[in-house]
């Protein structure tokens, strides 16, 4: 007969058990977890660190199974548990870097990818990811000081010549991205992003049919990516191509899509049903200004339907309202979670149930599928008479001339965005005439700007402090429906001017998406593009638009 075991002896017995019992629950979870069974794995995960709270690998999985789940903050939290209890274990220093890349949290990012390098300098993923956030926040040199190095080390990795080459195209440096996309393709002939971030760089440069062809190698390569797919829409719509641009623009809506925002309305989606005595809801989607392109396939839905109201940007809500009476409108709910929109939709039980929905932009597929389609120039938007007189009365008080309203920046600028846009100190072309009277549209904190340029210029550019440029939409329609012209980059500016068709000139770096090939809008006969590229800066674009605008002067004269 065996002798009773010793207290310490049960004590080691018992731990080697709990230890056992770890590691078999650890191993199920990470079989379930390879077979995409998330329930069972989390359920293993819990197992394992019930039986040994104070290890980080079970609180790791979890995190692993919570973002494969799409249940990012609940990731974090695990993740962050893990780190408690290893905070030098670069693998989980690693997940929480690109948990934070996808929560939209990039400097954040940054430092993890950064932190796992220091402890495992021959990490080459950390090396390309730290890359990809520096250039997410356009620390661009950064960057390449980054990947450089890393090149010099594993020149045989297709990843970090494409990450490179994502760097050179946001500077605008086309020939070496376009060589280090070439090198990615050398190492790996297959690599889909590769190809689709060529056709990017090869549409910047103006090769548009190249740009198609290797657009539809990515898909071919890529067929569940939406993001290949939705550049090749794009490309498609700006060369002309509307009936196939539109279809492919379509995957913007893919939940894998970054951009894509999420709708829990839980209503079927609208394919061309006939809308006879039948309700249907259009969700507001992008920005404020693609809301208001958006507008101009309004009076198409609401006189095939039943019934329609409209979600839109709460700023817009009264002159979408005013233009389009036979219609309801509702400013979208929501928020900003983990780096999505969600839009939410409560607000719907006060509403008559409706039959359908769809998401605005999807409109022109329907209703703009051929230039032919597009009607012909029209004003789209109603203008509050009482403020339209009030703004008439103070545009006329700024004495003769042609009133030009100006705009030259966004709220939203990168490296990449800022070369659509010139400061106002480099406008004389423009601001030198005579015989204008200049209007400033731009919203922000621009005052100091403005009046350097009046220096600059010896001129005067009328504002009101009381008219708020960035949230007061009726009083900033009834402005501008008072101007004769409105010049500005690719911001919402130009779409209200054009919704009001106020002649209006656009600024862009590159052929706007939605002027579909023109020169002109399809959507606004009023609205004219100005191309920069390839022009390295907006110069030529000012000088053009200044010497058109001395031949309107001179007609007026």
């Amino acid at each position: 007969m065996n002798a009773p075991a010793s207290r310490k002896q049960r004590r080691a017995a018992a731990k080697a058990a709990r230890a056992g019992g770890r590691a078999n629950a650890l191993a199920k979870a990470d079989r379930f977890l390879q077979v995409g069974d998330l329930k069972a794995a989390e359920a293993s995960y819990r197992e394992a660190h019930r039986a040994a709270p104070d290890q980080a690998e079970p609180l790791q999985g979890l995190g692993r199974v919570h973002r494969m789940a799409g249940r990012p903050q609940d990731s974090l939290a695990a993740y962050e548990q893990a780190l408690n209890r290893a905070p030098d274990d670069p693998g989980i220093l690693f997940e929480l870097g690109n948990l934070a890349r996808d929560m939209g949290m990039t400097e954040a990012s940054a430092k993890f990818f950064h932190a796992v390098i220091g402890l495992k300098p021959d990490a080459m993923e950390a090396h390309n990811n730290l890359g990809s956030a520096l250039r997410q926040l356009d620390r661009l040199d950064e960057a390449v000081d980054v990947l450089k190095p890393a090149i010099e080390k594993w020149p045989d990795s297709p990843d970090l010549w494409l990450t490179l080459g994502n760097v050179m195209a946001d500077a605008e440096q086309n020939a070496n991205a376009e060589n280090f996309y070439l090198e990615a393709l050398r190492l790996r002939p297959d690599f889909g992003p590769a190809v689709s971030n060529l056709a990017d760089v090869m549409y910047a440069e103006g090769r548009h049919e190249e740009a198609i062809a290797h657009y539809r190698r990515a898909i071919d390569l890529l067929p569940d990516n939406p993001t290949a797919h939705f550049n090749y829409g794009q490309a498609l719509l700006a060369t002309g191509d509307l009936e196939q641009g539109w279809e492919e623009y379509e995957w913007r809506l893919d939940p894998a899509y970054p951009k894509s925002a999420r709708r829990d309305h839980g209503l079927p989606r609208w394919a061309g049903e006939d809308l006879t005595d039948k309700r249907i809801m259009v969700c507001a989607e992008q920005g404020v200004g693609d809301e208001m392109r958006a507008a101009h396939c309004f009076p198409d839905i609401i006189d095939r339907a039943g019934g329609c109201l409209i979600e839109c940007d709460p700023r817009l809500q009264s002159l979408f309202q005013r233009s389009f009476p036979d219609a309801a409108f509702h400013p979208w709910e929501g928020r900003h979670q983990a780096g999505q929109d969600h839009r939410t939709y409560e607000w719907l039980a006060g509403h008559e149930p409706f039959d359908f929905a769809i998401e605005a932009a999807s409109l022109s597929r329907f209703f703009r599928r051929d230039l032919k389609d597009f009607p012909g120039p029209r004003k789209l938007f109603a203008v509050d008479p009482t403020l339209a007189d009030e703004w008439r009365g103070r545009v006329q008080a700024l004495g003769p001339g042609l009133k030009v309203g100006i705009s030259w920046t966004s709220g939203l600028v990168n490296v990449a965005r800022a070369r659509s846009y010139a400061p106002l100190s480099s406008w004389e072309a423009i601001l030198s005439q005579s015989g204008v009277r200049f209007v400033s549209l731009q919203y922000g904190d621009t005052e100091a700007e403005i009046v350097a340029a009046e220096q600059q210029f010896s001129i005067d550019i009328a504002r009101w402090p009381d008219l708020d440029l960035k949230n007061d939409f009726d009083g900033v329609a009834a402005l501008i429906d008072s101007l004769d012209l409105v010049i500005a980059p690719g911001t919402a500016v130009r779409q209200l001017s054009a919704g009001l068709d106020v002649p209006t000139w656009v600024m862009v770096s590159e052929p706007a998406v939605t002027a579909l090939g023109q020169t002109v809008s399809p959507y606004a006969g009023c609205m004219k593009y100005f191309v920069r590229r390839p022009d390295p800066d907006m110069s030529g674009v000012l000088a053009r638009v200044g010497a058109e605008l001395a031949k309107t002067i001179q007609s007026r004269a």
